[in-house]
Order: structure tokens, then sequence, then C-alpha cells
């Protein structure tokens, strides 16, 4: 089931977090994309110390977050246009 979360600003079919990783995935329905600062807000709340976030739109890879800093980060699109 898909629904639409107010923070990320999309659809959403499931959002997970691995500890060991520090990486944050977020699954939702083809189409959609998250909100950059919205998602990294999430994910730090779970940890300050998260590394990276992935999205998937659909079964595809769409964007990654990489922090650089502790207030900066890298994003790469992987979305075709």
């Amino acid at each position: 089931m898909k629904q639409r979360q107010k923070q990320l600003q999309c659809s959403v079919r499931r959002i997970e977090y691995d500890f060991e990783t520090r990486t944050g995935i977020v699954f939702m329905p083809d189409g959609n994309c998250v909100d950059m600062s919205g998602t990294l807000e999430l994910f730090s709340a779970i940890d300050p110390n998260v590394c990276a976030v992935r999205t998937f739109a659909g079964s595809k890879l769409d964007t990654c977050y990489k922090r650089i800093t502790d207030n900066q980060w890298t994003a790469s699109l992987y979305s075709e246009g």
C-alpha cells in the first residue's frame, strides 16, 4: 500500500534504515521523487550519523545522497530523463 508521506513530499511504499552501513532507503511508486531536505532530515532524526540515502522509484534506483561533511551532501541522479 502506498501512502503520501508529508515530510518526503511523495508517495512511499517502504522506508528502511541499515544501522551497520548507516544507509537509508526509500521505496516509492514509479514517477515519484523525494524532497531532498525532508528526506535527509528524516534519516538524520533516526541516526544523526547517517552516511547515505538511496531512493528507488518503482524498481529503479532514482537518487543517491552521500554525506561529505556534517552539513554537506552530494546527490547523484540515476533516473532516466
